[in-house]
């Protein structure tokens, strides 16, 4: 059970590091930046389904976060603390914030599973495949096994541990679903 980690750091030297270009001020607009915004770098569109946007930040709050080339945040009433992505969308969400340290945005979280016959719970993590899970949820007189499992997702939710950001991840598309 071999499972690659990739862990992102966010840190300002990042962001500024994407690109080696001027910025467009085109590409922000209506917002208010608390912070270091980042390089924007041009990009014609982003595809959605339906439609297609510019990239940029548009009509939001931005308060130390970081917003990465060919990513659209538009239509937000305060984005904070936040990590956002190449490719990622974030359109209508009202406020998104993280005000805890050691964030694992769910990693590491224990789920229970088939209570109706006596259950087992299962911690879970984000790149976890569907048959690693069934494995597990089977595997339940193996302790040796279980144990594996166990130091895996205690990596897996160390490595991608944040200090305090929500991390909004390459292509990831969040919306309220109204707009």
């Amino acid at each position: 059970m071999a499972i690659e980690v990739l862990h992102l750091p966010v840190s300002s030297e990042l962001v500024v590091s994407s690109a080696s270009h001027v910025p467009s001020s085109g590409l922000v607009g209506h917002c208010v930046h608390i912070g270091e915004p980042g390089n924007l770098k041009p990009r014609p569109e982003l595809h959605l389904p339906g439609s297609s946007a510019p990239c940029g930040c548009y009509n939001t709050t931005i308060v130390d976060s970081f917003v990465l080339d060919d990513a659209l945040v538009q239509d937000t009433f305060l984005l904070h603390r936040t990590y956002v992505s190449h490719g990622a969308v974030v359109v209508g969400c009202g406020t998104i914030t993280c005000s805890g340290t050691d964030v694992t945005n769910g990693n590491g979280t224990v789920l229970k599973v088939g209570v109706e016959i006596g259950g087992r719970e299962i911690a879970m993590f984000a790149d976890m495949p569907f048959h690693l899970a069934a494995v597990v949820g089977e595997t339940r007189g193996n302790v040796s096994e279980l144990k594996a499992y166990e130091d895996l997702v205690r990596t897996y939710t160390k490595k991608v541990q944040c200090d305090g950001f929500n991390v909004i991840a390459h292509q990831a598309k969040v919306s309220s679903g109204m707009t």
